[in-house]
């Protein structure tokens, strides 16, 4: 009764139960969905200090972890900045903080969602010295420009009847 299939059922198990489990140790990043944010991304920004204003970021991607580089525009001028990016990205949460190098300029600490792949909605905290304040942003992924053929079509030929 000892045949061949008795001794293949532990492999068997051992293997359905490693795939189910993974397959590894523990610890480590559970990034297991990241999305594509790469490329440029643009919106609102309001902070409950410096008011409403504009911030552009530029995304780099490497299977969650995000970098690239942000710059803010508020009415009044000495509110704005810009600067390098860290971040993460898994399914639709999206967690980044956008660092200055500007003395004395404040950077954020930003947490929140992508919705319809195309729109990051988040909440911030200002994070430097003198930089209580927080608020809401909402960017949205920008077009990359198709090239256009600047080729022009030539006419065809209107027949000419023969006499």
């Amino acid at each position: 009764m000892g045949g061949p299939m008795n001794r293949l059922w532990p492999m068997v198990a051992w293997l359905c139960l490693a795939a189910a489990c993974g397959g590894g140790g523990g610890g480590g990043s559970s990034c297991e969905n990241p999305p594509d944010l790469t490329g440029p991304w643009s919106g609102v920004i309001n902070d409950s200090r410096a008011g409403g204003g504009t911030l552009t970021v530029t995304f780099n991607q490497t299977d969650c972890a995000l970098g690239g580089g942000w710059q803010t525009a508020f009415a009044n001028p000495s509110s704005n900045g810009n600067g390098n990016l860290s971040g993460s990205a898994d399914g639709t949460a999206v967690s980044f903080t956008l660092i200055t190098q500007v003395q004395g300029a404040c950077g954020y600490k930003a947490s929140g969602a992508l919705q319809d792949g195309s729109e990051i909605a988040a909440t911030f905290s200002t994070i430097g010295n003198n930089c209580a304040s927080d608020g809401t942003l909402d960017i949205i992924r920008l077009a990359t420009p198709t090239p256009i053929s600047t080729a022009t079509m030539s006419a065809s030929p209107t027949p000419t009847p023969t006499p």
